[in-house]
């Protein structure tokens, strides 16, 4: 399976850098905390604003405040918490971009 990735400093960012090359991200990956108080579910939800709403995403953080914990989960995103295992985070992105591709044959 192959993949590439497009790192960005903030949503905007990300999507500047996809409709630039021409690409529809099958996952965002976004940290919790991002700069000026947005978080990563706004990065998520920003991406399916332009991209529609089945682009998966999911949130990493190394919170551990109940406040920010609740916030997180809050989102509905599913949480990866840090430090986060190369593993763990490899079977979610296989996971994601399998499901991805089989909707996209489907149509």
């Amino acid at each position: 399976m192959g993949v590439s990735g497009i790192v960005a400093g903030s949503a905007i960012d990300a999507i500047t850098k996809l409709v630039d090359c021409g690409r529809r991200p099958d996952l965002v990956i976004a940290d919790y905390r991002l700069k000026k108080d947005h978080t990563g579910a706004d990065a998520i939800l920003a991406n399916r604003h332009v991209w529609g709403s089945d682009v998966t995403g999911f949130l990493l953080t190394g919170d551990t405040g109940p406040d920010r914990l609740r916030e997180a989960t809050a989102s509905g995103f599913y949480e990866l918490h840090k430090p986060i295992q190369p593993g763990r985070l490899q079977e979610m992105v296989a996971a994601s971009v399998r499901a991805s591709r089989g909707s996209e044959a489907a149509e």
